[in-house]
């Protein structure tokens, strides 16, 4: 069993042996456990076989080295986060990344979110947020996100020493109406810096800085950080749009019903889908799709 304290290279041969064995097989080469369970459900397992590397920087890594075996027929699917802000998109005809900034984020902006806010919202709370946001309940969700998703961009770009992993949403995020406080976020954050060489630290700017990235009209789908939407529709579910209980709504639990609520129909329009065909017109032999 390879799990995410394996090396790459454990990886890179257990993949290879199974080349050995299934020939014929595609290898899909993911981040993680969910990115697994996701494709399963919407491609052709009779024809693919679908592995997690643990991590974006895994996969890469692991695609790198099947390459240097002059391993055929093996796609990796990663995350796009920061990289088209960035101008750092990974061109490689064996990669592809994300139409969103991750996956969770493709789902959010799906009708997988509709039918979730059917099963665990209420219905009139729902209509009051439509009738002040003309992006209803995704549109109030994202402008929350948006603050954290561009401090966490300014932190990539200087690579302050931020653990986002672990924030407390609600120390910063009013939970009656999901507007958030600049400051008590900026707090939040200069708490969570790990203790670092010189340079590393967030500087006295960096509230400005975040402003400035916020007002800089990057497409919130590329901004934003699926899982800090998922922490924020759970604080919603709670409070604003519904009465639930913490337990009722977990992030992981969310996360999986948005995975499970995803229609078909919408993967086969996807441009995830659009690359798996034109990835499988240049590996002939090699298939992905149903």
């Amino acid at each position: 069993m390879l799990g995410p304290n394996r090396s790459e290279d454990a990886l890179a041969n257990t993949l290879w042996a199974f080349r050995i064995r299934y020939p014929q097989l595609t290898i899909l080469i993911v981040e993680g456990d969910d990115d697994v369970t996701f494709f399963r459900r919407h491609l052709d397992e009779t024809r693919c076989h679908v592995r997690a590397a643990y991590g974006r920087p895994r996969v890469l890594g692991v695609v790198e080295r099947l390459r240097l075996r002059g391993i055929s027929g093996a796609l990796a699917v990663i995350d796009a986060d920061y990289d088209r802000l960035l101008g750092t998109v990974i061109q490689d005809p064996d990669i592809v990344a994300t139409e969103t900034h991750d996956m969770e984020m493709t789902l959010f902006r799906s009708s997988a979110l509709d039918h979730l806010l059917g099963e665990l919202g209420d219905a009139n709370r729902i209509r009051s947020v439509g009738s002040t946001h003309h992006n209803g309940v995704r549109g109030v969700i994202l402008d929350a996100a948006e603050y954290l998703g561009a401090a966490r961009l300014i932190s990539r770009k200087h690579s302050w020493s931020v653990q986002f992993d672990g924030i407390s949403y609600e120390r910063f995020i009013d939970v009656k109406t999901l507007k958030v406080d600049a400051e008590s976020m900026l707090r939040e954050l200069r708490g969570r810096q790990a203790r670092a060489c010189d340079g590393r630290s967030m500087t006295e700017s960096a509230g400005e800085l975040f402003t400035v990235e916020r007002n800089s009209g990057h497409s919130l789908w590329d901004l934003c950080n699926g899982h800090d939407v998922v922490q924020i529709l759970s604080i919603s579910l709670r409070r604003l749009i519904g009465t639930r209980r913490v337990s009722e709504v977990p992030p992981g639990r969310l996360e999986l019903e948005l995975r499970l609520a995803f229609d078909p129909d919408e993967f086969r329009a996807s441009v995830l889908h659009s690359a798996f065909l034109a990835w499988e017109a240049r590996n002939p032999g090699f298939r992905l799709l149903k």
